[in-house]
């Protein structure tokens, strides 16, 4: 499974190489050219996810801006607007967005349901999308356990976000037998909580940390003692994914 983090910006040439892919705010870049010329000058060959801030701003960017975010950086994958929940609102998301940015870029789509039936009519409207996101704030292992035959179909499954370890150990031990998949997944928790001086190891539930996701990426004054804890929490994170 790659590993993708959402870092502070002035951290980002330090930090992102400690990852297997890149995972972009499109929100940030919009409006922190530092942000924007980091992921438009990645290396050749270096992916990066372009995600829609819903997390961050409690709404996504519309499919108008996200294009104008993955010209700016030349994204691999654009995640289409979504809410939690929404399911009627996320498919007609899914298909503005496809329709807009489709024809240059890879989009990507956040699976939703209230029922397993509501999931399943869902998945089979969406299956242009090249990838699949499965959003941590769900019961996103019960619903592969439910639609694990209907998620085969996808090349990319991608997860937003770790909630517990043993959510991330299942899914890369799932990662691991499906060889035709191609798994990722994206968090901020082993730096959230190395900034709170927390060893990840020691917890049951990484949800919680008490920094706000915008104000992480502004953060630009991390102590000695705090990097020690992220790097910890990075490489305990990869023991969970080994």
């Amino acid at each position: 499974m790659k590993l993708g983090m959402e870092i502070p910006t002035k951290y980002l040439p330090d930090w992102s190489p400690l990852c297997d892919f890149d995972f972009a705010l499109a929100h940030k870049v919009l409006e922190d050219p530092r942000y924007e010329k980091f992921y438009a000058t990645r290396p050749k060959g270096r992916e990066v996810i372009l995600d829609n801030s819903m997390h961050e701003l409690g709404k996504p960017l519309s499919p108008a801006e996200l294009e104008i975010a993955a010209k700016r950086i030349n994204a691999d994958y654009v995640i289409a607007p979504d809410m939690l929940g929404e399911v009627e609102k996320n498919y007609e998301w899914f298909v503005q967005t496809h329709r807009v940015l489709g024809s240059r870029f890879k989009i990507a789509v956040v699976m939703c349901g209230r029922t397993q039936e509501e999931r399943e009519l869902f998945l089979g409207n969406v299956r242009e999308a090249s990838l699949l996101c499965l959003p941590f704030r769900e019961d996103r292992l019960g619903w592969y356990r439910d639609h694990h035959k209907t998620l085969e179909r996808w090349d990319r499954i991608h997860l937003l976000g770790v909630s517990t370890p043993e959510d991330l150990r299942w899914f890369s031990n799932r990662a691991k037998r499906d060889v035709p998949f191609r798994w990722s997944v994206d968090t901020s928790k082993p730096i959230k909580w190395g900034l709170c001086r927390k060893l990840t190891s020691a917890m049951s539930s990484l949800r919680g940390a008490p920094v706000d996701s915008n104000e992480l990426l502004n953060v630009d004054d991390v102590s000695e003692e705090q990097m020690v804890h992220i790097f910890y929490n990075i490489a305990h994170l990869r023991t969970l994914m080994a």
